[in-house]
């Protein structure tokens, strides 16, 4: 089953205006588009590259997320100030860029939603991660591994620290787990 909870329209219209001078891209509905081409390609992954839009047209989005790069910490500041309530806001990729979802939106949600749907308990959740978007979901579950090239809080919050994304840390740790 397949769920889709976006940002409204109205607030991403809303979040769009705030920034007119940031690099914004949304991903709505599993497509991609941006108000300009992306020029940070150690943030994005530039093998699929967003459709550009003119921003009118991204204003008419209802946005699964948002990602903004090119903010600086005042505008940054700004933004959490007046649409905090709103919006869920994480900084990541060493404070490059900003993710953008619903309030009601993480990967813990998504994951312990799956949890209880198949009746798996919490406690039995094995949770990866390697930035702040992964803080809830490692702390809530079961048994958490941060990645080596993860940011030192996760590192702290982990049970277990395994190698790199790189160096196939996940499947290193899913070989011992599984066999």
């Amino acid at each position: 089953m397949e769920e889709h909870h976006p940002i409204p329209q109205q607030v991403v219209a809303e979040i769009v205006d705030a920034l007119p001078h940031c690099q914004i891209s949304i991903e709505s509905m599993d497509r991609w588009f941006a108000n300009q081409e992306l020029s940070d390609e150690s943030i994005y992954n530039t093998r699929f590259l967003p459709q550009v839009l003119e921003t009118g047209q991204l204003k008419t989005k209802e946005a699964t997320k948002i990602l903004i790069s090119d903010m600086n910490r005042e505008a940054l500041d700004e933004l959490q100030t007046r649409f905090g309530e709103k919006v869920h806001i994480v900084v990541t990729d060493n404070g490059r860029l900003i993710q953008i979802m619903r309030r009601d939106v993480s990967k813990a949600a998504g994951v312990f939603a799956l949890s209880n749907r198949y009746g798996v308990p919490p406690a039995e959740v094995l949770g990866f991660g390697d930035d702040y978007n992964d803080m809830e979901l490692l702390q809530c579950a079961g048994y958490s591994v941060a990645m080596l090239n993860a940011v030192q809080e996760l590192k702290d919050l982990a049970d277990e620290v395994t190698d790199s994304n790189d160096n196939d840390g996940v499947a290193t740790i899913l070989e011992r787990v599984v066999s």
